[in-house]
């Protein structure tokens, strides 16, 4: 990373003022992703990048720069340039020290992957003694990390379960096919 300008330091929570300082000369040696989270680890320093899209964020990859309204956040590197834009400014770029991103509170609560072999029958079955609406379960980030709105209601309707239906009523069976579209969707 040659620079980082922020155009606008107006997101969910305000754009780190050292972010230009913190990154420069940084070379990103690998990016995780945690739920709806995006990590940034960089090679040699103690410092990460933690970056969320919210609803609407995206990133533009191009040769050079090509400003855009709602343009946040610009990573400049040798021969090519990261742009951050959020319309709705729901998204937010945070630095932490690397040892501390995972325990932040944005991540530290969060439920299993939904792709991992940690969302399984065991796992779910461990909360069906609730009695909450089943969408509302699967979109809660501490059941499982990651599904929004749209995607709960495709796993739903693949799964051909009504998403009003109450954890505490469903079959083993169910349950089942839950998990099976999830990982079938995503």
């Amino acid at each position: 990373i040659l620079k980082v300008s922020t155009v606008n330091e107006k997101l969910r929570y305000k754009i780190p003022s050292n972010l230009n300082l913190s990154l420069r000369n940084m070379i990103i040696a690998k990016i995780l992703r945690r739920g709806k989270y995006l990590i940034l680890l960089f090679r040699n320093s103690k410092l990460s990048l933690l970056i969320h899209l919210g609803m609407t964020a995206y990133f533009r990859y191009s040769d050079e720069l090509v400003e855009k309204k709602h343009d946040h956040v610009i990573f400049f590197f040798e021969k090519k340039v990261l742009t951050f834009n959020d319309i709705r400014k729901f998204g937010f770029v945070k630095i932490y020290f690397k040892n501390e991103v995972l325990h932040s509170s944005h991540i530290k609560n969060m439920g299993v992957e939904p792709l991992s072999k940690n969302l399984n029958f065991n796992y779910f079955n461990s909360f069906r003694k609730r009695s909450v609406d089943l969408k509302g379960l699967l979109m809660n980030q501490t059941f499982i990390a990651g599904l929004g709105n749209i995607y709960c209601s495709e796993i739903l309707y693949d799964a051909r379960v009504s998403p009003l239906r109450k954890i505490n009523s469903l079959d083993n069976y169910e349950i089942i096919k839950i998990i099976k579209s999830t990982k079938k969707i995503l």
